[in-house]
């Protein structure tokens, strides 16, 4: 299945709060789980955020750790991968995603892929 990469900051910004707008954005959603395994209402938005890189600087102090590590881009899937890999490697710690969540997105995390850039992950589920 080929996952089509959205560009669009103003169309994203009606998915999940943006508490700055980056200068670029690259995302996608995805539905989730199985039939009869996770309600077909659920879905997932996988980003790359790039922010200037003070503003990053200033989000990433204001944010919380959570309990994920590097390790966990094990995790994503292929498309997440991808969607990642022009951009660089998501370097950890992983954070707690609230200054971005909007219902329904309200799980998931965020890590530093450089200086300017994240990944972000939410999810309905």
């Amino acid at each position: 299945m080929t996952i089509e990469i959205n560009t669009d900051i103003a169309l994203l910004s009606k998915f999940i709060h943006l508490p700055m707008t980056p200068k670029n954005a690259w995302w996608f959603t995805k539905e989730t789980g199985e039939p009869g395994l996770v309600g077909p209402q659920d879905w997932r938005l996988v980003a790359v955020l790039e922010f200037d890189s003070a503003a990053l600087k200033k989000l990433i102090s204001n944010a919380d750790i959570n309990d994920r590590t590097s390790a966990d881009m094990a995790y994503l899937s292929p498309e997440s991968r991808r969607l990642v890999a022009p951009h660089g490697t998501v370097a950890g710690p992983w954070y707690n995603p609230s200054v971005f969540e909007r219902s329904p997105l309200l799980q998931g995390s965020f890590a530093k892929i450089d200086d300017s850039k994240i990944f972000l992950s939410l999810s309905t589920m």
